[in-house]
């Protein structure tokens, strides 16, 4: 990727990858910059010397601030340059790499509360993206059909990973990671427990990884994956609209060094299909074996236009959500024409560690499935998740005295869907 050729003297280009907030206001903005060069530059020139010392590949700033509940929403998926003079009003923290945080995060910058930060940031071309292997809507991947999914028993896994996302499905011939993250603030150490744990060097079926969308808690523990790990991996699919970052370099040059194939999935066409106007949805666009995979139709929010996953066990029928809305999957459900014999159970996992994922309508969910499991992963955050509405009405979805299953509480949560 050829480095964005636009230069601003006083500021330096980065994408808000993330925007994280509580009830209260606390907020943190995680900013990613095209390079590391870019990032070892803007730290140097508080910091001087000492940021290019302090940890070698990782490339994030992290900001810390209070103020409304959902100010800076909006920053969240855009390019920006940032002003330099922000550095003058904040107390800069150099992470080192077996701190907290450490594989990604390079700084945290935390400024006085009910500051507004707003207009240190200015709206910036997005750069380059090089050519990338996309899935063509009227091009089928490797072993990818248009078929309706086979009734295979299949065993979901989702993972105690701390405060992140790792699940698998797992049939007699493969095994699929959805998201391989882990605890934003795991150090080093933890994330490669999370990882060695799974055993993937020992693997002999078919592995193949999904990541939902590009958010840490996601995607991060592949930077701990060791290169025997990572030559299992047959091969990674990605939206399309991940962002050319500079953690994602260091993603997909670890995958490419292993020779591990990168597809990246576009946008659903609205094409056969009724969209209401400014509504993200999610469609299906191809199965494999006991899986379907449905890519939401074009939008802004990451976590509303990535990849969500329907699996088709013999018993149960299985949702993979990443963090997107609960009316978004509901919608899926009722309107694929797969399950022409639905199964009456559902295993629903639920999406943002239990956090605000838009109207949950519960009975919407009771009036296609008998019975509904809710597992949830999550563990220690700042955030309060998962929130005790949210738990209240996956409750209530669940339709019966069995509380969710809490991954901090009760670990790995196993079931042959």
């Amino acid at each position: 990727m050829e480095r964005f050729e636009e230069v601003c003297e006083n500021s330096t280009l980065f994408f808000v990858q993330q925007v994280d907030s509580d009830e209260t206001g606390r907020c943190s903005l995680l900013l990613d910059p095209h390079t590391l060069d870019e990032t070892v530059r803007f730290l140097a020139r508080f910091l001087g010397g000492e940021a290019d010392a302090s940890n070698a590949e990782a490339s994030i700033i992290e900001i810390d601030i209070s103020g409304k509940p959902g100010q800076y929403d909006d920053l969240e998926g855009g390019w920006f340059w940032l002003d330099h003079s922000l550095l003058s009003e904040a107390i800069v923290t150099v992470v080192p790499a077996a701190g907290p945080g450490g594989l990604y995060l390079r700084a945290i910058l935390t400024l006085r509360p009910f500051m507004d930060i707003s207009r240190y940031f200015s709206t910036a071309k997005a750069p380059e993206i090089a050519e990338r292997d996309i899935i063509a809507p009227n091009i089928r991947a490797p072993h990818f059909h248009r078929c309706s999914p086979k009734r295979i028993r299949t065993v979901l896994r989702v993972i105690d990973c701390g405060h992140g996302n790792w699940n698998e499905l797992e049939t007699s011939a493969s095994r699929l990671l959805y998201d391989v993250g882990a605890g934003r603030w795991f150090t080093s150490e933890q994330v490669r427990e999370v990882v060695a744990k799974r055993c993937l060097s020992d693997e002999i079926r078919d592995l193949q990884i999904v990541i939902s969308h590009w958010d840490v808690d996601h995607y991060h523990a592949i930077l701990a994956f060791e290169p025997d790990e990572i030559s299992k991996v047959k091969w990674l699919m990605a939206p399309s609209n991940t962002p050319p970052t500079a953690t994602f370099s260091r993603v997909e040059q670890r995958l490419r060094e292993c020779f591990v194939s990168v597809y990246f999935l576009p946008f659903a066409s609205t094409e056969s299909a009724y969209i209401r106007s400014g509504e993200v949805s999610l469609l299906p666009v191809f199965t494999f074996e006991s899986w379907v995979m449905l890519r939401a139709t074009s939008g802004t929010k990451r976590n509303q236009s990535g990849i969500a996953m329907f699996v088709a066990g013999s018993r149960k029928i299985g949702i993979l959500s990443g963090d997107h809305d609960y009316s978004q999957l509901l919608e899926a459900v009722w309107d694929t024409h797969y399950w022409s014999h639905r199964p009456r159970t559902c295993v629903l996992v639920a999406p943002h560690h239990g956090g605000h994922a838009g109207q949950m309508y519960a009975d919407g969910w009771l009036r296609i499935f008998d019975r509904i499991r809710t597992p949830i992963s999550c563990g220690k955050n700042r955030w309060g998740h998962p929130y005790p509405a949210v738990l209240k009405e996956l409750y209530r979805m669940q339709n019966d005295d069995e509380l969710p299953w809490l991954t901090k509480e009760q670990g790995d949560y196993v079931r042959v869907l």
